[in-house]
């Protein structure tokens, strides 16, 4: 019986260890720039052998910006503003290493996550980037030329260089299909620096003193900058590419990347700025290294973190190496997050020790098993919140600093309820950009920016899906709007409005223009065409945006109107109920048809679906060629319409044929 019972043990006991040997687990290795490895296809055909082939590894992190220079087709930035330079290495001149790799590696199933190096730019001085933006660096205090730490850094407190930094990440997310991506030497370089002479005058300006490089509100500010950036380019990259893995390789002591190196990991991992943490927790010391670990985890706030871990350094050995992949399986497992380390790296592993992928993926060895399944990301796979962003500007601004970026504006992301609700309040960051994270989707959200002096704006009646990047930019000032000539003709026109009057008015809006009996706008409840009259003017109402008019002209004229400069990304308008409507086209640029959402109740589908399947509305609808003086359609494509676009300017006839239905153009 007891034979039956340990036999029984040992099958449950076996079966447990296949299931956790056939885990998902994250299993990534860093492939540095400065070596061999990715120069040329040949080395990255021989590198994916070893580190897949070999070493089971499911993940790639080749670093591809070292010093500011491209191991890619860099198009942003760089000495002639077409883009950085690759290394000389790079053979033949025109091979795309990042296109390749991704190439090759998707092949194999296995992930690419660039590696970036994001405020160490240049190296030595005769680097392109110490030529052309010296005035971008940073230095130390009482410092008359850039701090050399490891090389020449990027001072964060410097509105252009973090501007022209994200425009570099940017540029790599848009044109590669890449499935994450790594921020390196994201931080100051030492507790001295950031006395950048344009990051100095800022905070001058703003605290109204010069700072010791130890001084609290100084050391708050300069974190603030990273904080903003971090945030920033997370929000912008999602916009884009919601399902890639951002990730940063953190200083291995929290408490010393925070206050040696203003890198404020916690506050990035707090406010998922970050998908995954990879702190650099590179020791052969076991006790140190769990120790650290296990305080990784506990600034884990929901997402992920896989500590790096290193071979061929430190005293590292080969079978302590894996000791160390065994503690990131147990202690992950132990917090609730799946299995996962970083290995630092292909150069050592080949080179100062030599025969690590062979080793690590032996029988008997954590890598043994060749499951390349990476483990899932359930915020983004299946996400419950989204992120609202954008930039704040005010054009003629031409502060000395932020140029037209408007620097600490309030943003505030309200509802009206029920019940009324205040969600967050921010301040934009020193390129006028704003960031809410995880919000809750839904609609009817109210977003206003404001700063003293200056215009504020609202965006009411917003949207938000969830797993969403919404971009929603605000400029806070005036602009003068005039319709193109031809718009009105003489006879009847049926027109819109693509921007906000300033004052409401219409006797303002159409100011030169006899409107006194001439223009209607149409009725959504009472289904019939209400006329201005100028002796009651309350009872036309006042001008908007998502709505059309009838104006009669005697001759051609020309609307100019004062209005708010720009808009909301999003504009939604109730339709009347099963009846026709009058809609405008809320915007400067023609916006597709098809393009529009439909919701009915709590159902929103796109506009075929809720047009050709739900029966809601009609997809065709009608405007007036003020020229031709004639009826002409607007429809999906197969409805053989005039046209597909709705145009700015024009106003348009649409027919409901349920209650309850709102149209949101993009």
């Amino acid at each position: 019986m007891k034979k039956l019972v340990v036999l029984i043990f040992l099958c449950i006991l076996f079966s447990s260890c296949l299931t956790i040997a056939n885990a998902t687990e994250y299993r990534a290795v860093w492939i540095d720039g400065w070596h061999s490895g990715m120069w040329t296809a040949s080395e990255i055909d021989t590198m994916l052998s070893y580190v897949c082939t070999q070493g089971h590894y499911n993940v790639i992190v080749p670093q591809i910006r070292k010093k500011a220079d491209a191991l890619y087709n860099s198009t942003y930035g760089g000495p002639n503003g077409t883009g950085e330079p690759k290394p000389e290495q790079v053979q033949p001149p025109d091979f795309d290493p990042l296109a390749y790799m991704i190439q090759k590696a998707h092949e194999r199933g296995i992930e690419v996550h660039p590696w970036v190096c994001t405020h160490r730019c240049p190296t030595t001085t005769t680097d392109w980037f110490y030529i052309s933006h010296p005035d971008w660096l940073t230095r130390s205090q009482g410092g008359t030329s850039p701090l050399y730490v490891e090389g020449y850094w990027l001072d964060p407190g410097h509105p252009d260089g973090e501007e022209y930094t994200v425009n570099v990440i940017l540029d790599i997310v848009k044109n590669y299909d890449i499935d994450g991506i790594q921020w390196d030497r994201i931080r100051y370089p030492q507790l001295n620096s950031g006395y950048n002479p344009t990051a100095i005058a800022r905070f001058q300006a703003e605290k109204g003193y010069y700072p010791s490089y130890s001084d609290s509100t100084f050391i708050n500010w300069r974190k603030n900058n990273l904080n903003a950036f971090v945030a920033r380019v997370y929000a912008q990259i999602m916009e884009i590419k919601p399902h890639i893995v951002v990730g940063a390789n953190t200083w291995p002591e929290y408490s010393i990347g925070n206050s040696t190196y203003l890198q404020d990991w916690n506050a990035w991992m707090f406010n998922h700025w970050l998908d995954i943490n990879v702190p650099m927790n590179y020791t052969s010391n076991n006790t140190t290294f769990t120790t650290r670990l296990q305080d990784y985890l506990n600034r884990r706030y929901g997402r992920y973190v896989y500590s790096g871990m290193s071979v061929g350094e430190s005293g590292q050995t080969q079978a302590n190496a894996c000791t160390q992949i065994g503690y990131c399986r147990t202690y992950n497992q132990g917090a609730g997050i799946p299995w996962g380390c970083q290995t630092y790296s292909y150069y050592h592993g080949t080179v100062t020790s030599p025969g690590w992928f062979q080793y690590v993926a032996a029988s008997g060895r954590p890598y043994y098993n060749i499951d390349n399944t990476v483990p899932d990301l359930p915020w983004k796979s299946n996400p419950t919140t989204g992120i609202i962003h954008g930039r704040v500007t005010k054009p003629g601004l031409n502060d000395p600093y932020t140029h037209d970026w408007v620097y600490r504006a309030t943003v505030t992301l309200y509802h009206p309820g029920p019940p009324d609700e205040v969600y967050m309040s921010t301040f934009t960051d020193q390129t006028g950009y704003y960031v809410f994270m995880d919000v809750p989707p839904r609609s009817g959200y109210t977003i206003t920016a404001e700063k003293a002096g200056m215009v504020s704006r609202t965006y009411t009646n917003q949207t938000l899906k969830a797993g969403e990047a919404l971009r929603e930019d605000f400029q806070l000032s005036y602009t003068t709007c005039t319709s193109p000539a031809g718009t009105v003709t003489a006879g009847w026109n049926l027109i819109s409005l693509p921007l906000d009057p300033v004052n409401t008015n219409p006797a303002t809006v159409f100011n030169g223009i006899d409107i006194d009996g001439k223009l209607f706008r149409f009725c959504r409840t009472t289904w019939s065409l209400i006329g201005y009259d100028s002796w009651t003017p309350d009872i036309f109402g006042p001008c908007k945006t998502d709505e059309g008019y009838w104006l009669f002209a005697d001759s051609p004229k020309t609307i100019s109107y004062q209005a708010y400069a720009g808009g909301p990304t999003q504009r939604t308008t109730t339709l009347g109920n099963n009846c026709w409507n009058i809609i405008g086209c809320p915007f400067t640029t023609d916006k597709h048809w098809e393009d529009a959402e439909v919701k009915h109740g709590e159902t929103t589908v796109p506009l075929r679906i809720a047009a050709k399947e739900n029966n809601w509305l009609d997809s065709i609808g009608w405007w007036w060629d003020n020229s031709s003086q004639s009826l002409r359609t607007v429809g999906l494509e197969e409805d053989w319409p005039a046209t597909e676009y709705l145009q700015p300017w024009y106003g348009y006839w649409i027919k409901t044929y349920t209650n309850d239905v709102t149209l949101t153009l993009r």
